[in-house]
């Protein structure tokens, strides 16, 4: 386990940031203490998936998440990174706040039938978490000015499977800024999302409409969501008809040998500038394509600590994110088929950054920071 330090005597708040050894998938946590205290009175969390049992397992027994967690950001909907979020939040008595990224309706739908060749199953946890986002991504909802989540926001209340109490979900598209306060301002969230073209998920919905007749009602709807039962009537039942190995090879056509990863929505973690001038922050980028616009935005904030997208494959890598003194880490499973890190991605990352990590499924390779201020 590597453990980073930074300490000052003249402040009560620590933080504790994990990259929790999941494997072939993200999960990664920042724990918010005050004074001398045991149990963090705000939690938020990115991504909680993983392609690995042992560490889906992990996800339900970690100890910190006794706690509630207040605030959780998907950063796109594959099954690698969402099919933990309901053991996360399960039997708990919290309201939480749930940040997803606005996608469009085919994009959407493709994932769900992603996620259902991957899982060989309509009930599975990233398709049941999908559904109860529906509400939320149908109201559009975005952010454009700064929430203090100690007093609450308005979102989309809706009931997750296995939760006890509403969650509020909220849709982003392009941005929202989220400001921690407790006694006094903190820290804050940029959440970022750009909507992209999906002129590739239309043709997949395109060439399925032959086997999957309902896809018709997709594509004579615009970019319209439609009712939450729509998807459990009529989609998911025509899945399990047509078959894995049907839709497999039709996906495949459009796609070719590996799964789409073109959208993520990327969240800056980082202190309010009147609390500490550390290098505390973070980017955390999910399986996002480092394109130009946000290449821009990625030198302005100059993040100390980046999650290498998806995890270190060479079609979303872009060398020029990353500089001396920063620090990297990668979330990949060590028996994963994908060919993840790309070699060529590790060696630009050595040759900018003095020190990064590979968080895999092994307990020892946990990444945890801890930082007071």
């Amino acid at each position: 386990m590597s453990t980073l330090s930074t300490a000052s005597a003249t402040t009560h708040y620590k933080l504790i940031r994990t990259i929790h050894p999941v494997g072939q998938g993200a999960f990664c946590s920042e724990q918010f203490f005050y004074d001398k205290d045991k149990c963090p009175f705000f939690t938020a969390v990115y991504d909680c998936g993983a392609h690995n049992k042992n560490a889906h397992a992990r996800i339900k027994q970690i100890n910190e998440f006794r706690a509630n967690v207040d605030l959780l950001f998907i950063s796109h909907f594959h099954d690698d990174h969402i099919n933990g979020v309901l053991d996360l939040l399960k039997d708990k008595d919290k309201v939480y706040k749930i940040v997803i990224p606005g996608i469009k309706h085919c994009r959407f739908v493709v994932d769900l039938i992603f996620n259902y060749i991957l899982t060989t199953s309509v009930v599975c946890p990233s398709i049941k978490l999908m559904l109860a986002c529906i509400p939320a991504l149908k109201a559009r909802r975005s952010f454009q000015q700064p929430i203090d989540v100690r007093e609450g926001f308005a979102g989309i209340k809706c009931i997750l499977p296995g939760c006890s109490s509403p969650s509020i979900v909220m849709a982003v598209a392009p941005l929202a800024k989220i400001q921690l306060l407790y006694k006094r301002r903190l820290w804050h969230y940029d959440a970022d999302y750009t909507v992209i073209d999906t002129d590739k998920e239309i043709m997949l919905i395109s060439r399925l409409v032959e086997v999957l007749p309902s896809l018709q009602t997709v594509l004579s709807s615009g970019d319209a969501y439609l009712d939450e039962d729509w998807y459990e009537s009529y989609l998911l039942p025509e899945l399990e008809r047509v078959g894995i190995y049907r839709l497999k090879e039709i996906y495949s056509k459009v796609f070719g040998k590996s799964h789409h990863n073109s959208y993520s929505m990327v969240v800056h973690s980082y202190p309010d500038k009147l609390v500490t001038k550390k290098e505390m922050d973070c980017l955390f980028t999910g399986d996002v394509v480092i394109d130009k616009q946000l290449e821009t935005k990625i030198r302005q904030c100059h993040p100390h600590y980046l999650q290498v997208p998806h995890h270190g494959s060479k079609n979303n890598h872009n060398k020029s994110i990353y500089y001396r003194r920063q620090i990297p880490f990668i979330s990949v499973g060590t028996d994963n088929t994908f060919g993840h890190p790309s070699s060529q991605v590790l060696m630009d990352i050595m040759n900018k950054c003095p020190y990064g990590h590979v968080v895999t499924e092994d307990p020892d390779t946990e990444f945890k920071q801890s930082f007071t201020f």
